[in-house]
């Protein structure tokens, strides 16, 4: 018989966030395993998640049992309206921030109590965040006596310190010291939970499903076209890409006219001024975020695909990287983070990261040429190493972590975790 795993996370299918692809394919590969999840997460609608919500995702139903739990109500959208969501909000992160929304924790709580009351669960596993799913887990782990992981797609250090980090710092050192593992995406994130907490931290990495791409191949194109799909912001600077474009208008192995640069996301208002003053403009052309599979079919039928990660978020691996992967296109990465993307692409020779719009130029020109010569660009990535980054593979990384805690005396982590005043002695890698 299947063991028992409550999946706790607020972004689920139909969301199109990243969390929500981990764990919808984390649910959907786990019976593989012996495991048969349960998913408990917040509600997602067209009117709470507008370009996140994919009806084709929503017309399939649910990969396995789901509870959802609805939003916190909408104070209006008057002017004081906006003032009393804003002041209740600031409140409950500056006080209780791994409780925060204080009533989506109280309904989310009930609803697990609900669940364990009426099915055996073996393990909870909470992916943060926000941290409110690690807290509701926390709780329902001590009430119940079941074993919990805590999972971190993010750092709350991540991106930024200062008090209100450092508070939220503390609130995640009391609520995960129960927890009998902590799991992160990043490699760069392990050092840095295992200098604040005495327990296990494990690295699963995001990745992609193959069975997402059987349903569309790669077919030559009239156009050239470099496609990036996400959200241009933080770290994420095309700039020398623009530069690089102009740079190739007076390059006569390229045709600029045959060339195509296609965002597909929400629009940020930092792409216009990174395009100001650039002749390229005329190439450069903005779409809106499109669904899932329509995604993988864009993808396909790029000549190259575009990352923009910099060295500008301390750690962060973006889930785009597994996602380009996936469909075996050549990858550009826009300038390079010097540290764990770059590597990647090195170890699957998917492709380069480069900084310098000269030696961008040059990229894409010996891409093009290799287009205009045959129709379309070879991936060179090798299929035995990409494969380690599937989503099959990630889940059988967490169904042996889960098999690992059952049966452990349940205790909290001894000797408390490190001051704050420690943890930030800890240097940056």
């Amino acid at each position: 018989m299947d063991k028992r795993v409550l999946i706790l996370g607020y972004w689920f299918y139909p969301s199109t966030q990243p969390g929500a692809h981990r764990i919808g394919k984390m649910v959907k590969y786990l019976p593989r395993h012996g495991w048969s999840p349960t998913v408990l997460c917040a509600e997602c609608t067209p009117e709470n998640s507008g370009l996140c919500y994919d009806p084709l995702m929503a017309a399939r139903g649910d990969p396995c049992e789901t509870v959802r739990i609805p939003h916190n109500p909408d104070w209006g959208k008057t002017r004081l309206g906006r003032a009393l969501e804003w002041a209740q909000l600031w409140c409950e992160n500056v006080l209780h921030p791994y409780h925060e929304p204080a009533a989506f924790f109280r309904r989310m709580l009930a609803a697990a109590e609900r669940l364990v009351a009426r099915t055996q669960f073996d393990a909870l596993w909470a992916s943060g965040k926000p941290w409110v799913v690690h807290a509701v887990a926390s709780e329902i782990s001590r009430r119940h006596r079941i074993p919990w992981i805590a999972e971190f797609r993010d750092l709350a250090d991540q991106f930024s310190d200062g008090w209100i980090i450092r508070r939220t710092l503390r609130e995640e050192m009391r609520v995960c010291s129960t927890a009998r593992a902590l799991v992160v995406v990043s490699p760069m994130h392990v050092k840095r939970l295992e200098s604040r907490h005495r327990i296990p931290v494990h690295l699963i990495y995001n990745g992609f499903d193959p069975a997402d791409y059987t349903v569309a191949e790669a077919v030559n194109q009239e156009k050239f076209v470099i496609g990036f799909f996400g959200s241009v912001y933080l770290d994420r600077d095309p700039r020398p890409l623009f530069k690089a474009l102009d740079l190739l208008r007076q390059d006569p192995r390229v045709r600029l006219a045959d060339i195509a640069i296609r965002f597909y996301g929400p629009r940020h208002y930092r792409i216009d001024r990174f395009l100001a003053g650039y002749d390229c403009q005329d190439v450069v052309k903005w779409h809106p975020r499109v669904p899932y599979a329509e995604m993988v079919r864009l993808l396909k039928r790029c000549a190259i695909l575009l990352l923009l990660k910099g060295p500008g978020v301390w750690g962060a691996v973006t889930s785009n990287i597994f996602v380009y992967l996936g469909a075996r296109r050549p990858i550009l990465n826009v300038p390079g983070d010097g540290n764990v993307v770059d590597g990647l692409l090195a170890e699957t020779q998917g492709g380069i990261s480069l900084g310098e719009p000269q030696r961008i130029a040059d990229a894409i020109a010996a891409w093009y040429q290799e287009w205009k010569a045959t129709g379309t660009v070879q991936c060179r990535s090798l299929p035995e190493v990409v494969a380690r980054y599937s989503r099959e593979r990630q889940a059988e990384q967490v169904a042996r972590l889960l098999d690992s805690i059952i049966g452990q005396p349940m205790q909290r982590s001894k000797g408390g975790a490190p001051s704050v005043r420690q943890l930030y002695g800890v240097q940056r890698d």
